[in-house]
């Protein structure tokens, strides 16, 4: 009964339709929209910054963390304020609702009083599409009882041009908004989804956002779908409208950036990692995802590069020497100020402030590509490069500490193998294929051979490690739908057959299997 009535009041309260789609470029209660401004279209440019503000709502009985774009830098100040106007009005509709339900989170399922709740209202959003002439961005709300509901969420977008300071209708997008019913009706039909009412055509106020290569129509889950499924979307791919589009400039695609010709002039070959990323580091909020990515791809490339110099550079016998009377066995960045030679000094700061760290090495400090860097540049990135740089990031802390005289433990690997496993799964086709592919082969092998002090199976008694078989179990059990599940079911059958002491028969099979693992499928 309480997400129902959450999702009416969600539905009402906030939105103007059961789709979810904005209030039109209606004011305040229903006032007259806005005027449209009056802009130089020829001073419109792609280099406005959207940062992102968070806020914790958070109180007695409700959990609320919403966050929100804040746009700056535009070329025209009344367009700027116009479109934070328009997201601050959204967001203060929902810490309205926020506090409304935090006002009854003390009820239960049951009505009595003294058994307390915790309700869950966070708020998110994605950049859709950014250009000098659009802005289309999506609000995501998520909603559930802590321990009592699965995690519903809702839709809401605000799509706006640039060139005069209003939002976009759908009827602003296309010359008749009906030709879309059975490009719908198709995409639905496609999808495969099971639905508990058929869509056979848009709703009255239908929700949408716009993409750089398409059109987003989108249904909150009621009355289509369950919590489990959420709300649906439907992409129209651009070449399958362009003939009814009104306006092609609303999805022209611009050369790229000011600073993304800046980024072009200035890196090059012989650009440092700690110079390039001093670059990114002001430029990556100006830019839209693509050329963002195209940055931290770039950077991560020049790292690579620069790394057997840096290696090199490192295992000077005067810089080791150096190294080890400063920090004995552990480098500790804290203590850099300690190094009295100033030329190394120089060259470990140099290192670090190219984004990498320096560990010990049996006996030797050396350098690794620090991800953890690149974390706070996530949210601006493609989804298939800040997947892959929020897993590196998790897997250069884990060898910082495993560098510094910490180990990795089974459970660590189990984590990383599925991680990747996924990935690939969903990128089939990622430009990080190759690198994934490679740690997974590498993980997946560690996993069943375990390491030189850490074995999986005794030199002593052949028995095999009993927190390792539980993490296989453990694996097996978590990940129905995994390859890599499936492979290790197999492989704890024949453990526990053979009295799980290692015999030929296993080790053929976990030769066999890391011969060429895969886990793309």
């Amino acid at each position: 009964m309480k997400r129902l009535v959450v999702a009416l009041l969600l539905l009402t309260f906030v939105f103007s339709g059961c789709s979810g789609a904005k209030q039109g470029n209606k004011g305040a209660e229903g006032t007259p929209a806005p005027a449209p401004l009056v802009i130089d279209e020829s001073k419109l440019n792609n280099d406005y910054v959207i940062e992102e503000i968070k806020e914790d709502n958070t109180k007695e009985g409700l959990e609320s963390i919403i966050k929100y774009p804040k746009v700056s830098n535009m070329c025209d100040k009344a367009l700027e304020e116009r479109v934070n106007g328009a997201f601050k009005a959204r967001i203060d509709k929902y810490k309205e609702v926020a506090s409304m339900m935090g006002d009854v989170a003390g009820d239960t399922a049951s009505g009595a009083s003294d058994v307390k709740i915790q309700q869950v209202l966070n708020v998110s959003y994605e950049v859709a599409f950014r250009s000098k002439y659009t802005l289309s961005i999506k609000l995501i709300l998520e909603n559930y009882v802590v321990n009592l509901e699965e995690p519903d969420e809702y839709f809401e977008a605000i799509n706006f041009n640039l060139r005069n300071g209003t939002q976009f209708e759908l009827a602003d997008l296309v010359k008749n908004k009906d030709k879309l019913t059975p490009l719908l009706t198709k995409k639905v039909k496609e999808s495969g989804k099971a639905l508990q009412k058929e869509i056979t055509a848009l709703e009255d106020n239908q929700g949408f956002y716009i993409k750089e290569n398409g059109l987003v129509l989108y249904f909150q889950t009621i009355p289509y779908t369950t919590a489990n499924v959420g709300p649906l979307e439907f992409e129209i791919p651009y070449d399958e409208i362009k003939d009814m589009v009104k306006d092609q400039k609303i999805w022209e695609k611009e050369p790229a950036s000011t600073s993304m010709n800046e980024y072009n002039n200035t890196i090059n070959e012989k650009t440092r990692p700690l110079e390039a990323l001093s670059f990114i580091d002001g430029k990556v909020k100006n830019v839209n995802k693509e050329e963002a990515t195209t940055m931290i791809l770039s950077f991560e490339e020049i790292q690579s590069r620069y790394l057997s110099i840096y290696e090199d550079s490192l295992m000077e016998e005067s810089v080791q020497s150096e190294l080890s009377k400063t920090f004995e066995y552990n480098f500790d960045r804290n203590k850099i100020g300690d190094i009295k030679d100033e030329k190394v000094r120089s060259l470990v700061k140099e290192i670090l402030d190219g984004g990498y760290s320096i560990v010990s090495d049996e006996g030797s400090y050396t350098p690794i590509q620090n991800y953890q860097v690149l974390e706070k540049y996530t949210g601006n990135l493609q989804d298939e490069v800040k997947e892959y740089i929020v897993y590196k990031a998790a897997e250069s802390k884990r060898m910082n500490e495993m560098g510094n005289g910490g180990s990795t433990s089974w459970s660590e690997l189990a984590q990383s193998i599925i991680t990747i496993e996924n990935y690939l799964g969903k990128y089939p086709n990622s430009i990080k294929e190759s690198e994934m592919t490679s740690d997974y082969q590498y993980y997946f092998h560690a996993y069943l051979f375990g390491f030189d002090n850490s074995p999986a199976f005794s030199y002593e008694t052949n028995k095999i490690d009993e927190k390792l078989l539980n993490s296989y179990r453990q694996f097996v059990a978590d990940n129905k739908t995994s390859e890599t599940a499936k492979i290790l079911e197999q492989y704890v059958a024949i453990i526990e057959k053979n009295n799980n002491t290692l015999c030929e028969e296993i080790e053929n099979y976990r030769k066999a299997i890391t011969e060429d693992p895969d886990v793309s499928q």
